[in-house]
């Protein structure tokens, strides 16, 4: 990368112990090189004023809703600002190693400008979590899948019957044991009712309520389900060409009469659940063993794969022109 400006390439500033260098290219690009310890070389272009500016700011309009809902659960900024750190540190140890091995701390402390000692601590953190501490993929599109597809769960229509809670053949545990084992089935359950996808009937069997995932007030799962994959698409269509970027589409108007809101969002949870549907069709045609690995296009492994929709109402901030 430094070859092309070799002649031209000059100090910006004095290196001093543990610092990075910049250097400033025959085409007035500035360059930030890191020695790290594995001699390893990180060469990046650094962001401009106005480029680390309005990521910022974009960033806030992100935390604007995000802040509302975590103050409503009690979450202060503390707990938040870790959680991020324990973010930074993990996803540079897992990307940005060389050879297929983990990024060394001090390569994590030059990446994310935290202490070594920090970053070890964190790490120390992430390995000692418990599994089961962890939030696990959402409990729904497998056990769901199976419940529309398999016979031993529909009725002779072929719609899902109503199902006896189990243990047994053709009860509930019994479908989430078999098809989603990283769930405890009660667990399962409970996130089920708790989310409104499944009721319980007076005679003690489960009914399925809807294709669609609804979540109200589960803010783990609303996070784990809705957020993180759309951060994941954000994030993945950085790296590839723009022809073969993930589908992420937007449709909004700042210019919508009031009293016509009520129908946009009617025709829009009963458009999106009606293509939400077809897609979910064709990923339940499609599925393998559960045990089978599932891998990108690059040999990454996959956690899931789908597709998401919502409806939204922005609401207007006072200094809104300021983030613009």
């Amino acid at each position: 990368m430094l070859l092309p400006y070799a002649g031209n390439i000059k100090p910006y500033w004095k290196e001093t112990a543990a610092a990075p260098v910049s250097f400033l290219t025959g085409d007035q690009q500035t360059l930030r090189v890191i020695l790290c310890k594995d001699f390893s070389l990180i060469v990046e272009a650094e962001p401009t004023m106005e480029h680390d500016t309005r990521l910022l700011r974009a960033l806030r309009t992100l935390f604007y809703p995000l802040a509302s809902v975590l103050l409503k659960n009690k979450v202060g900024v503390a707990p938040v600002v870790h959680q991020l750190k324990l973010a930074f540190a993990e996803v540079a140890r897992k990307k940005h190693g060389r050879g297929g091995k983990p990024a060394t701390n001090n390569k994590i402390a030059n990446l994310t400008g935290m202490s070594r000692k920090h970053v070890g601590s964190l790490l120390d953190e992430v390995d000692g979590e418990p599994c089961k501490d962890r939030i696990s993929a959402p409990v729904l599109p497998h056990v769901r899948a199976m419940w529309c597809a398999n016979d031993e769960y529909t009725d002779k229509m072929g719609l899902p019957r109503e199902l006896e809670p189990g243990p047994g053949v053709g009860t509930l545990r019994t479908l989430i044991s078999e098809h989603n084992y990283e769930d405890d089935p009660d667990q399962a359950i409970e996130q089920l009712l708790r989310s409104g996808n499944i009721r319980q009937l007076d005679d003690g069997r489960f009914q399925l309520v809807d294709r669609g995932y609804y979540i109200n007030r589960d803010l783990p799962a609303l996070i784990s389900t809705f957020l993180s994959p759309l951060a994941n698409t954000l994030d993945k269509n950085w790296d590839l060409p723009l022809r073969e970027g993930l589908a992420l589409r937007i449709a909004h108007t700042e210019h919508l009469a009031s009293d016509k809101i009520p129908m946009i969002r009617r025709v829009a949870k009963e458009r999106l659940t009606e293509v939400l549907e077809r897609i979910d069709d064709e990923l339940s045609r499609n599925e393998t063993e559960f045990d089978q690995p599932m891998l990108d296009a690059n040999g990454v492994e996959l956690s899931m794969v789908g597709v998401g929709v919502y409806y939204f109402e922005q609401e207007k901030l006072q200094d809104e022109a300021a983030l613009e």
